[in-house]
């Protein structure tokens, strides 16, 4: 079971932390695998997933089809892990912070991933669908996304505005 200061160090907004807190009571065992991202926390992750597979952040993010376009343009000079992170780095901090805003709720705390419960194959397990059941019943996020751009990640985000 994760701890109170587990939770806490996701250092998520006030509405995704009463939602981690209810997953955990809940499901004890469901590992927490990210929360609140800086731009460099975020672009490390990005190039980890885009390195895996290539069209992956045109396919995840709705603003990301140009940074998806960029990479495309410049991908002789993206060979490396390094190279791919500070290319995306770079393309985020020439953005808004209103558009950073709406790019991922992870940015300001509204949105955090869990391991997916998965077996070998990568099919749900019984256990799996015993929590994706309660995340939709009880939790209610924004979005839900057991996959993305073709990865298994399974990400919980919520609207900047909700109140607890």
């Amino acid at each position: 079971m994760a701890t109170k200061s587990q939770i806490d160090c996701l250092r998520l907004a006030p509405r995704a932390k009463v939602a981690a807190v209810l997953l955990n009571e809940r499901f004890p065992d469901v590992e927490f695998t990210s929360g609140l991202r800086d731009v460099p926390a975020q672009a490390r992750v990005m190039a980890v997933n885009q390195i895996r597979q290539p069209k992956w952040i045109g396919q995840t993010y709705i603003q990301g089809k140009e940074l998806q376009k960029d990479i495309e343009n410049n991908i002789l000079y993206l060979e490396t892990l390094p190279q791919m992170q500070e290319f995306i780095l770079t393309w985020l901090q020439r953005q808004t912070p209103e558009f950073l805003a709406g790019f991922t709720r992870h940015l300001g705390g509204y949105a955090f991933d869990i391991q997916p419960l998965v077996d070998n194959t990568g099919i749900i397990t019984a256990q799996g669908f015993k929590v994706v059941e309660f995340i939709k019943s009880n939790i209610r996020p924004e979005k839900f996304l057991q996959s993305e751009g073709g990865l298994p990640v399974w990400h919980l985000q919520f609207t900047p505005t909700e109140e607890v």
